[in-house]
């Protein structure tokens, strides 16, 4: 430390930097200050964290850099010809660099350089992106479409140096506010307080929207051309892909807010501006907000096809996608899923082998007593099975066999585990206590789902709609009533379409059930006894009293579940999946003959001539199998295909077809009953609009579509 220059000397940045690692090794934190000062002072001379992180700077001869000093450094990263290296050098340089001052005063001029050096470059991105959308006039069309495949990884300088300087900026504003929070001083910059810092880039680099705005003229350009030439657009973004970072890396609070939006189950985009405002945002952020989800959902194809191409930027850049992860596709979202969990199986290292020995016939009860004493870092090893009696050396395909046989036993009924719903799924049964040991069976079946994912094992195991939901922490509706209680879900439907129903029916919030013949009542709410149901109260109590049959009355059952799978699966990680692609990603996508399909399905209202029915059929033929398993589970509730095809597919009262009614709002969305294998499909006026408005309910239409 000694060997530092005074501020006053004129060294240069570069070698003001030398030593500074060394000062900062030596005075790692204002907490390691506290540890040292303290040591020597008199026990009536405790000082605060910033009078004891200025004595130590001052014990150690720290010089105080001036201004111009640390803007040098900082340009260190617009440099044309800054390497990975020296860029990462020079970043960490700088983060150590915000610590060697009593207050946040280093911290705050390396911000603000840093975003100045960015303002300029986002000028001349700007300039960039106005050049290449000239070029791309009619005249041009054909030569820059030859230019952009002939080198589709270009990426241009002026704009992998904005995203540098943008990552940079945010990790120097996270640096900051750590270092103020050490020293016991307001977080944000200046001594402003935080909310600075809840979106650094836009409180630090301002006027953006000429920037976003070139961005979409440029690639709404590149879309036109793709679909000109019928070329690939994802092949002609190479040089567009840093720009695309760089807007996501600024758009990374809007992210957040748009997640909070999603997890407040307020499923309609122009409420997005209200949600920010209600969080105490600015207008500024709402509009972030909104203009996020409009370019995420736009170039939703995109995006997808990008990732297809660079699976890690989910990784990186794009991993505010995951904060809004309806706009991701199922591919990308079960690759990322796996990475993860190969990546936490290294993280705990080497594990050793799992070796079981299991009787076939008693594989439930032996499985169970042998693994249920494992630690949940002992289950990330290999498993190795062994069949009491059986020849086979497991290399993989015994192991499988077990977790085939074990998952159709879970749902065997003496085990009085689960009991099936009306389409054929399985559900916890609120009367498993008749088991002395359910709860301890529920964590162990939790702990085998856990280790199939873990394993890349597919298991023939399909549970309803709201048993997935609760898996992934998602909130329970009342349409999901429909698959366990067809009649009780009509007549909730009943309730809350007719006025006169609370009234004629004298319902309160008050329920009576059955236990082993006795009869039980339940309050859904405090004093519910005496609270009657009406008109403007009904809402709330069709919601209890879902939340009471689907949740309340298994509670124990899923809760024992998730304490095993999660020990396995973080909740988090799982969390990015639809209920609809959690059982994909259990289960495996099913092979679905769509001639079978066809020749096993019934209509009514329309007929196998209908315009509307011949373009359902192109499509399905068209439809990739992700599609067709999407289809299948939205109209009858699982992926499930039946052993003996289509024409033994189950409905709520025994064998039931494949069924098309004919709905009459063409404003609507195709809707499905899944009791009945059935989808309502309104009379469209072309195959396109079927296309889009089929492909949207059966992505998003887990919650009912057709009902108000």
């Amino acid at each position: 430390a000694s060997a530092l220059p005074a501020a006053d000397s004129g060294a240069a940045p570069a070698a003001v930097a030398v030593n500074v690692a060394d000062a900062t090794d030596a005075a790692a934190t204002p907490q390691t200050a506290a540890a040292v000062v303290t040591e020597a002072a008199p026990a009536d001379a405790q000082q605060q964290p910033q009078q004891q992180w200025a004595a130590l700077l001052e014990s150690l001869h720290v010089p105080r850099l001036t201004s111009t000093q640390l803007g040098a450094i900082a340009s260190v990263l617009s440099w044309p010809g800054c390497s990975d290296a020296v860029f990462k050098h020079a970043l960490s340089l700088m983060e150590q660099l915000t610590r060697l001052s009593a207050d946040t005063g280093a911290a705050d001029v390396l911000v603000d350089s840093v975003a100045r050096l960015a303002q300029q470059s986002a000028g001349t991105v700007v300039q960039q992106l106005d050049s290449q959308l000239r070029l791309m006039s009619p005249a041009s069309h054909q030569h820059h479409l030859q230019q952009q495949q002939q080198q589709p990884q270009a990426a241009a300088g002026a704009e992998l140096s904005l995203l540098r300087l943008l990552r940079s900026l945010v990790q120097l504003a996270a640096a900051r506010r750590s270092h103020a929070v050490a020293l016991g001083l307001p977080t944000g910059s200046g001594g402003s307080g935080a909310a600075d810092d809840d979106d650094v880039i836009g409180s630090h680099v301002s006027g953006l929207e000429p920037l976003w705005q070139a961005l979409e003229d440029t690639l709404a350009a590149l879309q036109a051309q793709a679909r000109a030439a019928s070329g690939s657009m994802a092949a002609l973004l190479g040089p567009l892909l840093p720009m695309i970072e760089v807007f996501f890396v600024a758009h990374a609070p809007a992210a957040t807010l748009a997640a909070a939006h999603a997890a407040a189950a307020a499923p309609q985009p122009q409420s997005l501006s209200a949600s920010a405002e209600h969080a105490g945002s600015s207008a500024a952020s709402s509009m972030s907000v909104t203009r996020f989800m409009r370019f995420a959902e736009h170039y939703r194809k995109l995006l997808n096809e990008l990732l297809k191409q660079q699976p890690t930027l989910l990784d990186e850049s794009f991993a505010v996608l995951l904060s809004v992860p309806h706009v991701l596709d199922f591919e990308n979202k079960r690759t990322h899923f796996r990475t993860r969990l190969q990546k936490l199986k290294q993280q705990h290292g080497h594990v050793r082998d799992i070796k079981i020995r299991v009787r076939r016939s008693q594989i439930f009860e032996d499985s169970f007593y042998q693994l249920k004493t494992r630690r949940p870092d002992e289950l990330r090893g290999r498993l190795s099975v062994h069949f009491v009696g059986e020849e086979g050396i497991d290399a993989g395909g015994v192991s499988r066999e077990w977790y085939g046989v074990l998952a159709r036993e879970m749902f065997n009924a003496n085990y009085g585990l689960f009991t099936p719903s009306g389409d054929g799924a399985f559900q916890p049964n609120k009367n498993s206590a008749i088991n002395p040991d359910h709860l301890l069976y529920f964590k162990f079946i939790g702990r085998v789902i856990g280790k199939a994912l873990l394993d890349g094992q597919l298991l023939d195991a399909h549970f309803t709609r709201s048993f997935y939901k609760h898996i992934l922490g998602a909130p329970i509706k009342y349409h999901d009533m429909e698959a366990i209680d067809p009649q009780y879900y009509k007549n909730l439907v009943w309730i809350l379409d007719n006025d006169e129903a609370p009234e004629a029916l004298e319902l309160f919030f008050y329920v009576q059930h059955d236990e082993f013949g006795v009869v039980k009542g339940h309050e859904l709410k405090s004093g519910g006894r005496k609270i009657a149901v009406t008109n403007d109260n009904k809402r709330e109590y069709v919601q209890l009293v879902t939340d009471l049959k689907m949740t309340t009355a298994i509670k124990p059952q899923i809760d024992a579940f998730l304490e095993g799978f999660h020990e396995l699966i973080p909740a988090k990680l799982v969390s990015i999946f639809t209920p609809s692609e959690l059982e994909l990603l259990i289960s495996g996508l099913p092979h679905i003959d769509v001639d079978d399909l066809r020749s096993n399905t019934e209509y009514k209202g329309l007929t196998a001539e209908s315009a509307v029915i011949r373009w359902f059929w192109e499509l399905v033929g068209e439809f990739d199998q992700e599609q067709r398993a999407l289809l299948l589970q939205f109209a009858t509730g699982t992926s499930k295909v039946p052993l003996d095809g289509f024409r033994a597919l189950i409905g709520m009262s025994g064998p039931q077809k494949f069924q098309i009614h004919k709905a009459y709002d063409t404003r609507r969305l195709p809707a499905a009953h899944t009791c009945y294998n059935q989808i309502d499909l309104p009379d469209y006026g072309s195959k396109e609009e079927l296309r889009s408005k089929l492909l949207l309910a059966i992505r998003e239409g887990s919650e009912g579509f057709g009902f108000g």
